[in-house]
């Protein structure tokens, strides 16, 4: 084969590398790489990979609480929060003896509605009492206080007196 018959059979190729403006660069190339050029396979295209399908919030979710146990706990004990003020507001609710809303209605409520209902219906919900909690207060008489803390200078200034 000629140089010019090699170089036709590249640029005929269905994946061309090379246009025919190429033709007068590939006709000073040797006759060998021509060949090689002209012989190589045709690379397959490379196929799309499949993306990945989204996660569901629940498989987030569930992910999430696998990997870290705390924030399991957390949940746990708001979610338990939430059921103890539910039931406390449900029992708020039936000692005002209302019939607009049954029972089942006012369990299947969020906590936010049923606090908004009780708020209107003025039931007597007990408060917590959160004096004190968190907060520094003053020692009642028989309150034992703290010794008061210990003069480490008087210490430092006696261990300097020995080393010198």
């Amino acid at each position: 084969m000629c140089k010019k018959e090699l170089v036709a059979k590249i640029l005929a190729r269905k994946k061309a590398q090379f246009v025919a403006a190429d033709a007068p660069i590939l006709e000073q190339l040797s006759e060998e790489r021509l060949k090689v050029l002209a012989e190589a396979p045709d690379e397959p295209e490379p196929k799309p990979e499949p993306k990945p399908e989204p996660e569901t919030p629940e498989q987030r979710r569930s992910k999430l609480l696998s990997e870290n146990p705390d924030i399991k706990a957390v949940l746990d004990k708001e979610k338990a929060r939430e059921t103890a003020r539910h039931s406390e507001l449900l029992t708020a609710m039936k000692a005002t003896k209302q019939d607009a809303y049954t029972e089942e209605e006012l369990k299947a409520l969020p906590l936010e509605a049923l606090e908004k209902i009780v708020k209107v219906a003025n039931a007597n919900v007990p408060v917590k009492d959160y004096s004190g909690s968190g907060l520094p207060r003053a020692a009642a008489a028989g309150d034992e206080t703290a010794p008061p803390p210990v003069d480490m200078m008087e210490r430092i200034k006696t261990l300097r007196a020995k080393s010198a």
